[in-house]
């Protein structure tokens, strides 16, 4: 129902071209970060999950992921 009310799209489009504005950076740009993003955390779990130190302890496949802020 929000969907279809045409004031809340007018001012989803109004916040996403402000955030876009503020972050300096285009829709583009952050769909290319995303998508490394998810091939880096591909290999490091694949890494956890094949590599020696996999082998030398109990198997598990919980990696631990931390985000830090560059600014």
């Amino acid at each position: 129902m929000r969907l279809q009310d045409e004031n809340r799209l007018t001012d989803y489009e109004q916040v996403k071209v402000a955030f876009f504005k503020d972050l300096q950076i285009t829709e583009q740009e952050i769909e290319q970060l995303f998508k490394k993003s998810v091939e880096e955390i591909k290999l490091l779990i694949l890494k956890s999950s094949t590599g020696s130190e996999a082998k030398n302890k109990r198997k598990s496949n919980f990696v631990y992921l931390s985000v830090h802020p560059t600014n």
